[in-house]
């Protein structure tokens, strides 16, 4: 919990309250303000959301020696789940894709760039955890598998890729952005073509696919124009996938740019396949973009700025949200996403400057129910090594 204003000599009382569970604090808090639940003895996060389903009030309030201050209070949402699996990401950096558990106080490498590889850059996980698919060098960026376990190779290519999406149970590829306007379907463990899928060549050129939860379909853009991975124009479509006579039917445009936010991208399926999360923005690449968050459903006809994971109305820099993705399943009658952020963090993180402010990662819940589009203020926040 962070504040700003305030002296170090001054003392503050914290309150978490539930009909389950109460907590209270009395003392200093050095600036800047911030103050954790303490874990000496007894951890009282744990124990809060061990307790409590449903709303915490959580209040602040201040005494300078000479007058006390109304408290500031805040409702909190505990929802009755433990996410568990983990998040692969890229390190930019360093060129390795590291794997943070849920829970984990820091990552891990999981794909480790060896000598004479460029980078291990873009990836996708199979929904069922068994199988990463990820590209390598840069440039025409040929892809290969690996298994999640280990992480050790199952098949390396060096067939120009890009970005490629994974069947749910990691047994299919469909790769191929880098290459002449189709995207290519194979085996995970056989580059032996299948199928391709051919858009329209007037519609434009697709890229970074993603597998729907079920299996039956997926979400791809087709830029148009700029290359596979700088461009400023876009839009998203959705296909139906057959893998038992392998093609694809029904290439269907859900959602197009608009005047602002051009480009819409990066789309990621919810665990029941029924909507499908994206990033609008006015370029493809994250760096310096100005990019929003947003859920359709796979006809397009409902397309929704997800506000509360956004910042809107809680902080001055909202559009600065990229690359959505989705947890594979549904927990505590919520779908849990994860995306990348370039926002501002309490008093933390402070810097607005696009060319150098730190990426982080954020996870925020969607109402599984439809009745709520998105949870309060995203209470998860894991800072990356970006």
């Amino acid at each position: 919990v962070q504040w700003n204003g305030g002296s170090d000599s001054d003392v503050y009382y914290v309150h978490a309250n539930s009909p389950t569970f109460e907590y209270e604090y009395w003392g200093p808090v050095p600036t800047p303000s911030r103050f954790e639940f303490p874990t000496d003895g007894q951890d009282v996060w744990r124990v809060l959301t061990d307790s409590v389903v449903g709303d915490v009030t959580v209040s602040i309030q201040r005494y300078d020696g000479t007058e006390a201050y109304l408290p500031q209070e805040e409702t909190w949402s505990i929802a009755n789940a433990v996410l568990t699996g983990a998040i692969y990401y890229w390190e930019v950096n360093n060129g390795n894709v590291v794997r943070l558990e849920t829970g984990a106080d820091a990552p891990e490498v999981f794909l480790e760039s060896p000598p004479g590889v460029g980078c291990i850059a873009c990836h996708s996980v199979s929904k069922d955890g068994s199988t990463v698919v990820a590209s390598f060098h840069g440039g025409y960026s040929p892809w290969g598998t690996f298994d999640a376990a280990t992480g050790s190779s199952i098949l390396a290519t060096d067939t120009g890729s890009g970005f490629q999406a994974i069947s749910p149970d990691g047994s299919h590829v469909l790769w191929g952005q880098y290459g002449n306007g189709n995207l290519t379907l194979t085996l995970s463990d056989d580059p032996t073509q299948l199928a391709q899928l051919a858009p329209p060549p007037e519609s434009g050129l697709p890229a970074y696919p993603a597998w729907s939860t079920d299996g039956n379909s997926v979400a791809f853009t087709m830029r148009h124009n700029g290359n596979y991975l700088d461009f400023t124009s876009s839009s998203l479509w959705v296909a139906n996938v057959d893998l038992v006579t392998p093609g694809f039917s029904n290439l269907t445009e859900i959602v197009t740019g608009d005047a602002s936010r051009p480009t819409p991208n990066f789309p990621t399926y919810s665990p029941d396949s029924e909507w499908i999360a994206f990033m609008r923005s006015t370029q493809a690449r994250a760096r310096g973009a100005q990019a929003e968050v947003w859920l359709t459903d796979t006809t397009g006809a409902t397309q929704i700025a997800l506000d509360r994971a956004n910042g809107v109305g809680v902080i001055d820099q909202t559009d600065a949200n990229y690359e959505p993705t989705f947890l594979p399943v549904s927990l505590g009658g919520y779908f849990w996403l994860v995306f990348v952020s370039e926002r501002t963090y309490g008093n933390t993180l402070t810097n607005t400057d696009p060319a150098s402010r730190q990426k982080q990662l954020w996870v925020t819940a969607i109402d599984a129910t439809g009745e709520i589009w998105c949870a309060p203020n995203p209470e998860v926040r894991m800072q990356a090594n970006w």
